[in-house]
């Protein structure tokens, strides 16, 4: 019996995906496979994967308006195909008093017809919200955990369906348009309100954190690196069969410049620190030109 309705699964899968049947929400409590030993850990991925799955019960037009982005996507890449196929077609000499006229291509008057069973519309919306859950399904970290995951595993054996492979995934994945997405954001944020997990009248902003340069740009910075690459490069103008600048006493002058360069760090915010400066930029200026 349960080979019978593993079978119908099947058959049902491959009917929808052909265009004939709807795409459809796998039915969560009557599962087609029972695995007896192996058992569903309680785990945070697991409650993630329960979570998006009665979101898209909640909502089945998101598996169907998956499935609309799909065929678009098939029928772009057909477009394509055909392209080239007139393309190579157009090659070819006609034969005498015959001038074939190619027609123009669109996409609304490609028509699907049955050929190999593509990715279901459902699989497409799991590892759509993976994606975001995880950081990525295609870079071989992702990948790994994808593959190793005993909880995702059990999952799509439960609804008697398979991991795709990475190309494909990611191929079927970037054809969700973006209209899909906002409708599974809508469709979220109805679900937390129906649900009264949050009743949206408290909004918290918070800035999002750049990495940069925090390091405030002095002149006696400036000046110091300035100097350092000059240093630095004069050291190597063998390259260029030139011969290299005299280093000697070059050295001790950097460290010199250093040290000013971070007491003159040192003086901010303190009291009576601009006539300390002004000092000891003059040390730099003078240090800087003995050494250039």
């Amino acid at each position: 019996m349960q080979r019978f309705q593993f079978c119908n699964s099947r058959i049902v899968s491959t009917l929808a995906s052909c265009g004939r049947l709807p795409a459809t929400v796998p039915d969560l409590a009557n599962r087609p496979r029972q695995l007896v030993f192996l058992t569903p850990t309680d785990s945070q991925l697991n409650d993630f994967l329960s979570e998006i799955h009665q979101i898209a019960c909640f909502e089945p037009s998101i598996v169907q308006r998956i499935d609309e982005d799909l065929d678009l996507h098939a029928k772009k890449k057909k477009l394509v195909r055909l392209a080239d196929a007139q393309f190579l077609a157009s090659q070819t000499l006609d034969l005498p008093k015959l001038q074939f006229q190619l027609r123009e291509l669109k996409v609304d008057d490609i028509e699907l017809e049955e050929g190999r069973p593509r990715t279901e519309a459902y699989i497409v919306y799991l590892f759509l919200m993976l994606r975001g859950f995880n950081g990525g399904c295609k870079d071989q970290h992702a990948r790994l955990l994808l593959e190793e995951s005993i909880t995702l595993k059990l999952w799509l054996e439960h609804l008697g369906l398979e991991l795709p492979p990475a190309s494909t995934l990611s191929d079927n994945l970037n054809a969700v348009s973006n209209r899909t997405r906002s409708l599974i954001h809508e469709v979220q944020l109805r679900y937390v309100l129906q649900g009264g997990l949050d009743d949206f009248q408290k909004c918290f902003i918070d800035s999002t954190a750049v990495e940069a340069n925090t390091e405030r740009p002095t002149d006696s910075t400036v000046l110091v690196r300035l100097i350092a690459r000059v240093c630095t490069t004069g050291g190597n103008l063998h390259r260029l069969d030139l011969p290299d600048m005299n280093q000697i006493g070059l050295l001790e002058q950097q460290q010199e410049l250093r040290r000013l360069s971070q007491q003159i760090h040192f003086l901010n915010g303190k009291v009576r620190g601009e006539a300390k400066r002004k000092k000891l930029y003059f040390c730099v200026t003078a240090a800087g030109a003995q050494a250039a």
